[in-house]
């Protein structure tokens, strides 16, 4: 596993989907990831969470992000419980 997680480079207005698939032991619970300003234009699979769909122990989710007017925003992170587990990841959005 990489920690700090990959960074995302998009360009703005592009349509980007991204599947998290939760490979965490089992008692780690569920995890997501929070698109800070990047508003999240589908969620399918998982459950429903506080800030995000979750994806259950050994499940998937895939959000669909929109970038339009975004360019310069960084989002942030994958989230779960367990504070041993947790990594982030960061995304940036350019001007096209």
């Amino acid at each position: 596993m990489q920690l700090p997680g990959p960074t995302l480079v998009v360009n703005e207005g592009t349509a980007v989907t991204i599947t998290l698939t939760n490979n965490l032991p089992t008692g780690a619970g569920n995890t997501s990831i929070v698109f800070a300003g990047i508003p999240v234009t589908s969620a399918t699979g998982g459950t429903a969470g506080l800030l995000a769909q979750e994806a259950l122990p050994g499940g998937s989710v895939t959000y669909t992000l929109n970038t339009t007017g975004k360019a310069g925003n960084p989002c942030l992170l994958q989230r779960n419980p367990a504070p041993t587990c947790r990594s982030r990841w960061g995304c940036s959005v350019r001007s096209s």
